[in-house]
């Protein structure tokens, strides 16, 4: 799925606000996307987000053997659901891992680690790790394993609860 898929002319119109960048860097009206790929065929531009296809992979394998995974687009990256609940989401470099806020401060410290912070406020329990801080396995599987541990009493959604639950009857008038 394209991020954006716009006519040129449509661009045109509008490239005073629009400015691509080295490096596949994006500024839309004073807001950076970073690490897009470009692709221009005729009269069309697309956009696309980009992620790290090794370390989607790294994710992936580990997160194999649970029966309940499925892979989203979201956070500039593929977001892996477990049960229906977030729980590792991966970018261009680095992962973020949905832990338990209850450990936030002691597991931040940890090397490449640091709080999500997003629209001006930190997210406690979402944490974005590098790839520096993740390259060796022990480390790697301390995230994933904190992560899949604090799954089991997230909770979803407001929006994958609405789905999963049955559509109320209406009651009959008598």
């Amino acid at each position: 799925m394209a991020l954006l898929d716009l006519p040129i002319y449509f661009l045109l119109a509008l490239h005073s606000k629009w400015k691509v960048e080295g490096k596949g860097d994006l500024n839309i009206i004073g807001r950076r996307i970073s690490n897009i790929e470009i692709e221009c065929q005729k009269s069309h531009l697309t956009l696309t987000m980009a992620h790290n296809e090794k370390l989607t992979a790294r994710v992936r394998e580990a997160l194999s053997h649970l029966g309940d995974v499925e892979e989203k687009k979201m956070f500039s990256g593929i977001t892996f659901m477990v049960n229906g609940k977030m729980c590792i989401s991966v970018g261009d470099d680095r992962i973020m891992c949905r832990i338990d806020p209850t450990i936030h401060d002691d597991v931040v410290e940890r090397n490449g680690a640091r709080t999500v912070h997003m629209k001006g406020r930190d997210y406690i329990g979402y944490v974005y790790v590098s790839e520096e801080g993740i390259k060796a396995k022990r480390d790697f599987d301390f995230w994933v394993g904190l992560s899949l541990e604090f799954n089991k009493k997230a909770k979803a959604s407001k929006s994958s609860e609405k789905k999963k639950r049955p559509a109320k009857r209406a009651k009959k008038s008598r």
